[in-house]
């Protein structure tokens, strides 16, 4: 038993059994869903340095690596893969510039489109997946596996980033957000 999790059985096991309904789910369970999967991309060079099988787990690790890239990429871009813009229940993040805030739509309800609640648990999630998957290509650079998800998807990142923890004072550049939304620097 002990063999089968080293050779990646657990790793596939949970790519096997994610959620299919989960890219329905909202801004937070959504995000958590692929922060699952996205965690065993740092463990994955630890399990195969144990298999018996290291190629079997390489190839679990690509897979994890493109569904989660591909998961996050459709979660941040605010088109179709045809070129038409998503609407709101296609998971979008939309600037509102009244409140200087990125707003998911559909969130699940825990407030993050009405009371901006919660956004650094939200986009904290997007970020350390991105985090995961900007590791993965860094360690496999010539894999025809690596999408270059990570210089693509980077500028939206930076957002989410600026939505929680902007630490520019200066204001006026759009998008603007608020100096520190997330954080007390107390």
């Amino acid at each position: 038993a002990v063999r089968a999790c080293h050779d990646g059985q657990s790793a596939r096991q949970a790519l096997a059994t994610h959620n299919p309904h989960f890219l329905s789910q909202g801004s937070y369970f959504g995000a958590q869903g692929m922060h699952r999967l996205a965690m065993l991309l740092p463990v994955a060079p630890m399990i195969r340095a144990a298999a018996s099988a290291p190629a079997a787990v390489d190839e679990v690790a690509k897979n994890i690596y493109t569904k989660v890239a591909d998961d996050l990429a459709y979660r941040l871009s605010a088109v179709r893969s045809n070129g038409t813009l998503k609407n709101a229940a296609e998971h979008v993040l939309y600037y509102e510039p009244r409140w200087g805030s990125l707003i998911p739509s559909p969130e699940d309800g825990f407030a993050a489109d009405s009371l901006l609640n919660d956004h650094h648990f939200h986009y904290g999630y997007f970020v350390k997946i991105a985090a995961e998957l900007a590791r993965w290509e860094k360690s496999h650079p010539g894999d025809p596996a690596n999408k270059g998800w990570a210089p693509a998807y980077a500028p939206m990142i930076r957002l989410l980033i600026k939505d929680m923890a902007n630490t520019s004072r200066v204001g006026g550049a759009a998008p603007d957000f608020p100096f520190l939304r997330h954080f007390s620097p107390y």
